[in-house]
């Protein structure tokens, strides 16, 4: 492994029964402090972590976040789900005509349809289109609010 490596024998050896450097020392601790406080609050990212941990040892967000990424301490995150359609009501339902046959041959023998909405800054915009199914071409679209 040494002549693989380019590296004497004896160095080697010296590499093995060296003691921790000062710094290797200084982020063990940091980690362990890391550990502890992302037990305590799971939710936090680096920053809130680095604030708790340099008030106990100084050091850099650099630091906090190069550890926190080496051993693979993640904050817990919420999955953000919004119920966007309301299927339970007693309105109408218009009938399956296509019954899940896509496969059109002639063009403007079947149109469908959606519409999406986003959230801007003047409020809700909405956007219906309509699209050949046979070309898969845009046939008209509107957007308002």
């Amino acid at each position: 492994m040494c002549k693989l490596l380019k590296v004497s024998r004896s160095g080697y050896y010296d590499w093995l029964d060296r003691p921790q450097s000062k710094r290797g020392k200084k982020h063990k601790q940091i980690l362990k402090e890391i550990i502890r406080i992302n037990k305590k609050h799971p939710i936090w990212g680096v920053d809130p972590i680095w604030a708790e941990v340099k008030e106990i040892i100084p050091c850099s967000r650099g630091t906090v976040y190069r550890l926190m990424k080496k051993h693979g301490i993640r904050s817990k995150r919420k999955a953000k789900w919004k119920a966007t359609t309301n299927s339970k009501h007693s309105l109408p339902v218009a009938p399956n005509l296509l019954k899940q046959d896509f496969n059109i041959k002639d063009p403007n023998t079947v149109w469908v349809g959606d519409i999406t909405y986003n959230w801007t800054g003047e409020g809700w915009l909405y956007t219906a289109i309509v699209k050949d199914l046979c070309t898969k071409e845009v046939v008209g679209y509107a957007i308002g609010d």
